[in-house]
């Protein structure tokens, strides 16, 4: 009986948020219970067996809504922080500013020309230069395509918080992925690791190598948690 009754308490107690994990414990308290009883001469077996599938069944179900109710909880808190909200060219005719504010629109599939400026819900703003040709020294690595070209970022901290840097960009050019140029005789290919202050800004020079410099796609994200921002040209 002691079962059964445990059984129902964990199968309602399994669809509450949070409250669920007690249920998930009351359902195996209730599953122990029914097992023993089964074996016990003076105890109601019926009882003891539905009690014991209840608390079962209840015991799965809570483990299931944990889940269900932890990931979407990780998916909320995600979309509230990482969708890019605004870009922003740098200073146009009134024409194409007006144009400008059309496509920076927050769509997750909007991209972005190289020079605007992707800014994040939470405030973090990301800008990537036009490419230009990149010379690489002699103790590069990685300049192995037709052309070697080079972005200037800039990432401004516009939270309440200090920000760690984790700023990988890909590139791929006319449908080919491109090599990332490590230069540590220009100091290029080194992603910043200082951890950059409210308020504040850094700025790093990435270089690659590629097939064709007139079809260029950048993907950039703050890190963890942020959509890609895409630039193009």
């Amino acid at each position: 009986m002691t079962s059964l009754v445990l059984g129902i308490v964990a199968f309602v107690l399994a669809f509450i948020p949070a409250i669920n994990t007690v249920g998930a414990f009351v359902a195996l308290v209730g599953l122990v219970l029914g097992v023993v009883a089964i074996f016990q001469k003076r105890a109601s077996k019926p009882l003891a067996i539905s009690g014991s599938a209840i608390s079962f069944v209840a015991g799965v179900l809570s483990i299931i809504m944990i889940v269900v109710y932890a990931a979407a909880f990780v998916t909320a808190v995600n979309d509230s922080i990482s969708k890019p909200v605004t870009s922003s060219a740098p200073s146009a005719p009134a024409s194409a500013a007006a144009s400008d504010a059309a496509s920076a629109a927050p769509a997750a599939s909007t991209n972005y020309s190289f020079g605007d400026t992707v800014t994040y819900k939470d405030g973090l703003a990301i800008t990537v230069s036009a490419p230009t040709p990149y010379t690489p020294s002699d103790s590069a690595a990685g300049a192995d395509q037709a052309a070697n070209i080079q972005f200037t970022i800039t990432l401004k901290n516009g939270t309440t918080k200090n920000y760690d840097p984790l700023l990988y960009p890909t590139v791929s050019s006319n449908g080919t992925e491109a090599s990332s140029i490590t230069d540590i005789g220009n100091k290029v290919g080194l992603a910043p690791t200082t951890a950059v202050p409210a308020g504040q800004s850094i700025t790093f020079v990435t270089a690659f190598s590629v097939a064709d410099p007139s079809k260029l796609v950048l993907d950039i994200s703050p890190g963890f948690g942020y959509d890609e921002a895409v630039f193009q040209n």
